[in-house]
C-alpha cells in the first residue's frame, strides 16, 4: 500500500498555553454544579419494592 504522510509544517501546530487562575474561576463559575444528595445516594431499596413496568423493558431496562 502507498504510505500518504503528508510532511509536518510548523504553521499548522498548535501552542497552548495554560489558564491563568481568574480564566479558571470564570469558567467553573459558569459550570452549574450541584452537590451531590449523599442521603438518596446511600438509601437501599429492598428488590422487592423495585417494580420494572412494559415500556421500560422497552427501553431496554432489566433489573438484574
Amino acid at each position: 500500500m502507498a504510505d500518504h504522510r503528508f510532511p509536518v509544517s510548523e504553521e499548522s501546530e498548535e501552542r497552548t498555553e495554560p489558564f491563568s487562575q481568574s480564566e479558571i474561576d470564570s469558567r467553573m463559575k459558569s459550570i452549574r454544579v450541584e452537590e451531590p444528595d449523599y442521603d438518596v445516594m446511600y438509601d437501599t431499596v429492598p428488590l422487592n419494592k423495585l417494580m420494572v413496568e412494559e415500556h421500560h423493558h422497552k427501553q431496554g431496562i432489566r433489573i438484574l
